[in-house]
């Protein structure tokens, strides 16, 4: 199942917001500087896109040939978004523009990357938001946050999960459990269901808000995600399957685990592998796979006994297991990690950047 871990690690956000659940492609083990390039795969980026690096323990950037562009001197960054990429130094965040020029200086003790014109920080230990010139447009005061998505953010304020607006309004009161942020003007939400000290089954339920609070999608799923092509990976009894956005069951559950429809095609598990369903639920790429990634850019990231490669749409093995660990391809490139090294490759398998610490 997609990553679900909900707080900010140093430098990104996360879509889900409130709690954690079941992890399938090995998130935790990546970066947070990757895991913000690969996210922004998400939207459209700007052309001249660079990548961290990592070289002597500090971290720069390479463009998509591999030439170092920002010389490798900061303790942590991320990729860019928006134009801007958040960089740490001497234990405090701040941010850089594609110069390696400090446009918002280190005074933070933790931000997220800058979505829809705003960034996350955290000032004494509390969350709050700046505008793309350093400038705090909503106070330090709440626990967790997520991104802002189609002008509501997800915030946590005493374990509950709410919504504000970028005035810092507050349009959802806290409420939830835990929530996704929107997409397509709907929301993932979990409610926490009454039950007994005794009782340590996980019986709370899952469904879907509009930009309002409204439940439009009732809460009786085990699980969902956000809506990808159209559709929502959900459990039901311990089985995913997919809705649509009007809640109806458009692939009947029967999977262990899936995730979200990427470039028409989603990987499900089935008896401990993974395979690849069309938008009909037809299995396209059988069951063979340890785990299986999203398709980004043709290709797709799958293991098979215990190192990583790559497969086309049509499950063809075209860069072969060899790497530890890699989350896809971004503007032609992907992170692949080499015995605790980290570099890049191309399309073809070449090293566009040999692993480095």
């Amino acid at each position: 199942m997609k990553q679900a871990i909900i707080f900010l690690i140093g430098v990104a956000s996360w879509s889900l917001i409130g709690g954690c659940s079941p992890d399938k492609t090995q998130e935790s083990s990546i970066p947070a500087q990757i895991l913000v390039l690969s996210r922004s795969q998400e939207q459209r980026q700007e052309s001249n896109q660079m990548f961290p690096i990592k070289q002597n323990l500090k971290w720069g950037y390479i463009d998509s040939t591999g030439q170092i562009t920002i010389k490798p001197q900061f303790e942590e960054v991320t990729g860019f978004h928006e134009k801007l990429a958040a960089a740490k130094i001497e234990g405090l965040w701040g941010f850089i523009n594609s110069n390696g020029e400090w446009v918002i200086p280190p005074k933070f003790e933790e931000v997220s990357r800058f979505s829809e014109g705003v960034a996350g920080v955290k000032i004494n230990n509390k969350w709050g938001f700046i505008d793309s010139n350093g400038k705090i447009i909503i106070k330090s005061q709440y626990e967790q946050i997520s991104d802002f998505s189609e002008d509501r953010a997800a915030v946590t304020v005493d374990g509950d999960v709410g919504f504000i607006d970028k005035s810092g309004n507050t349009v959802i009161e806290p409420q939830f459990h835990e929530a996704w942020d929107y997409k397509n003007g709907l929301a993932g939400v979990k409610i926490r269901q009454p039950r007994s000290q005794s009782d340590l089954t996980d019986t709370d339920k899952w469904g879907f808000i509009d930009r309002s609070g409204q439940q439009v999608i009732p809460l009786r799923f085990g699980w969902v995600s956000s809506f990808s092509e159209g559709l929502a990976d959900v459990s039901i009894e311990g089985k995913f399957g997919f809705i649509d956005s009007s809640g109806q069951i458009a692939i009947a559950p029967q999977f262990d685990a899936a995730s979200g429809f990427s470039e028409g095609l989603a990987a499900v598990g089935i008896n401990h592998k993974w395979g690849y369903i069309d938008h009909r639920g037809q299995m396209v790429i059988k069951p063979q796979f340890n785990v299986a990634l999203d398709f980004h850019e043709g290709l797709a990231a799958v293991k098979i006994n215990h190192k990583w490669g790559y497969i086309d749409r049509r499950g063809q093995m075209v860069i072969k297991p060899q790497f530890d660990l890699t989350p896809g391809f971004f503007q032609g490139l992907a992170w692949v990690e080499v015995g605790a090294k980290f570099g890049y490759i191309d399309s073809t398998g070449k090293f566009v950047w040999t692993p480095t610490n």
